[in-house]
C-alpha cells in the first residue's frame, strides 16, 4: 500500500515516472485479482 502511495505522490509532482506509474498501477490491480 505504501508503493500506491508513493506513486501517487509521484504522479502529483507531475514526476517523469507517470508512465512508470501508471504501469505499477495495472499491475497492482492485477494482483488484487
Amino acid at each position: 500500500m505504501k508503493n500506491i502511495l508513493f506513486i501517487v505522490g509521484s504522479l502529483r509532482q507531475g514526476s517523469f515516472n507517470h508512465q512508470m506509474a501508471k504501469k505499477a498501477e495495472s499491475f497492482w490491480k492485477e494482483k488484487q485479482r
